[in-house]
């Protein structure tokens, strides 16, 4: 569900930014400056918010530093300005556009069905919900125009409680720039119950800033109050950048320990405790970990006594979750003050040092080292501390481990793959270039158990710039090698990742250069059955008819 639909923004990153390296950088800087405000609600619409950023892409020199940048602004629900990038520069790219409106489709699909907080607080008209048969539309305006999205989720809750309907959920529809204004559908029971308001119901909306409610024929003004007079809705800004906004993080308290809302965590624990576990055993102190929000897991641990060495349902604890998410500060606190046992595992078999290696989180693994900690781990599927450094990509982690004299270039999984299949899989030329520059060259051509080389799982991947720097290395040969079953490095890119992968790029990337007839390799491998062949040979097919196109 969410974990998909970020796989499909990454995958849309990964695509556009190859795609704008044939375009001059300093066009595409000038434009972001333009438009950066598209990324912004307008609260942070200020001239000297908008300045700044203005000025720090000013530096940018590369395509690969511009979108470094840009990832700061954009997440996989707030990706507008990627789309306007997109259909700016690469009007007749339609494959491109294709997918940024496949992805929309997808994400209004995931709000409309999905039976999470998020269908709480989408836009039910645009969504296609306007037209529920027996419902009335409550707009309720209010007199500011800088909110957030923490301010979004208060008011889901606040106005409730003010109409003095708590029990009921309020749906709400759409969002107006200048002055917030909210649109509810309510069924037409409730509005009986609602209408016309009471004094006491106008004073509750005013003291939240409501200015205004209006339902049909019912039309209630209120004086707009003094600042001081307001109630606080909340002292936490939220980053609106976090891509698990809208995950349904099962209990009240889980969703405002994820958000670091230390206020709101005092009130839910003194009113209803800590015994409740969400989703998949979630807790509190795992949301906050995961977050990086240390005040509150202080607060959750010092306080309120939660154990730090709990886990969910697969015996993930707070020290995994601040390992995978670079939270150096939380493991610190959790090792050195709460005592956890830093070689835990989880029911996969990572430990956190483990999981700082697969993030490629060089400062963690340093401080998880100078806790003598286990190096010699190995998690389910046989992946040492020196195969997921390599899967990470990041060179400065693998020359961290030489220092401390524990890389070993002859590791291998329980399949029997080294240190450049794991490379293979992140896609780093940069760390490929270091492997070939400082270990030794049958590392390159080494097969796991069922005769893959690094080069087939970088397909498998569909790790394009390590295909390509594998080619220039060893010569394009190497595309036409097989594993123990007559699968070539095009078998392994078209083989079950069609729906993952866009395969024409590195199709393209594959055959191009050097116009080798690997469609003419059939798999040697015996088939069950005519179907399954059929579905090999038609694949290719297929992505040869696309090439052309």
């Amino acid at each position: 569900m969410i974990g998909d639909l970020q796989e499909v923004y990454l995958d849309n990153m990964h695509f556009t930014k190859k795609s704008f390296y044939s375009i001059d950088v300093s066009e595409v800087v000038d434009f972001i400056q333009d438009y950066i405000a598209l990324s912004f609600s307008p609260r942070f619409r200020k001239t000297q918010i908008i300045n700044s950023i203005e000025m720090e892409f000013e530096h940018i020199k590369t395509m690969k530093q511009l979108f470094k940048a840009l990832e700061k602004y954009v997440s996989w629900f707030n990706f507008e300005l990627v789309v306007k990038l997109v259909n700016t520069f690469f009007t007749d790219e339609r494959d491109l556009q294709r997918k940024w409106s496949t992805y929309r489709e997808k994400l209004k699909d995931y709000f409309k069905n999905n039976n999470t907080q998020a269908v709480q607080i989408a836009d039910s008209i645009e969504f296609g919900l306007s037209d529920v048969p027996g419902t009335k539309v409550m707009i309720a305006k209010v007199a500011r125009d800088d909110y957030t999205l923490n301010d979004l989720y208060f008011f889901h809750k606040l106005i409730a409680d003010a109409l003095e309907v708590p029990q009921y959920n309020l749906y709400f529809c759409t969002i107006d720039d200048g002055c917030m204004e909210l649109k509810y559908s309510i069924p037409d029971f409730l509005y009986s119950v609602l209408f016309p308001l009471t004094n006491q119901q106008c004073h509750s909306l005013a003291e939240i800033g409501i200015i205004k409610i209006t339902c049909h024929e019912y039309v209630n003004e209120m004086k707009q109050l003094p600042e001081n007079e307001l109630k606080k809705l909340h002292n936490s800004p939220i980053d609106i950048y976090d891509p698990l906004w809208y995950e349904n993080t099962s209990t009240p308290l889980n969703e405002a320990c994820w958000r670091g809302l230390k206020d709101e965590v005092q009130r839910l624990i003194d009113k209803t405790g800590l015994q409740e576990r969400g989703k998949n055993g979630w807790s509190p102190p795992l949301a906050a970990s995961y977050a990086g929000h240390i005040d509150v897991l202080c607060l959750l641990i010092d306080v309120y006594h939660c154990d730090p060495s709990q886990g969910d349902d697969d015996g993930v604890i707070s020290l995994h979750m601040a390992s995978c998410r670079s939270h150096l500060n939380i493991a610190q606190y959790l090792v050195n003050e709460c005592h956890v046992d830093p070689d835990i595992a989880d029911s996969s078999g990572n430990t956190g040092l483990l999981y700082s290696a697969l993030g490629g989180h060089v400062d963690l693994v340093i401080m998880f080292l100078k806790k003598k900690c286990n190096v010699s781990q190995v998690n389910r599927e046989g992946s040492t501390l020196s195969l997921l450094a390599c899967k990470s990509g990041q060179v400065a982690l693998v020359d961290q481990l030489k220092q401390f004299d524990i890389f070993s270039e002859d590791d291998i999984d329980f399949n029997g793959c080294g240190i450049v299949h794991y490379c293979a899989m992140s896609d780093s030329v940069e760390l490929l270039e270091y492997l070939n520059d400082n270990h030794k060259s049958e590392l390159f051509q080494k097969r796991d158990r069922f005769g893959a080389t690094p080069l087939h799982i970088a397909c498998q991947y569909a790790s394009s710039g390590f295909i390509m720097k594998m080619a220039s290395i060893f010569g394009y040969k190497v595309l036409l090698e097989a594993d123990y079953s007559g699968r070539s490095s095009l078998h392994y890119l078209c083989n079950g990742l069609v729906d993952k992968y866009c395969i024409t790029e590195v199709y393209n990337k594959l055959t191009s250069p050097c116009d080798i007839p690997l469609l003419l390799q059939i798999p040697t491998f015996y088939l069950d059955s005519k179907e399954d062949r059929h579905k090999y040979i038609a694949l290719n097919i297929n992505v040869t008819k696309q090439h052309k196109r």
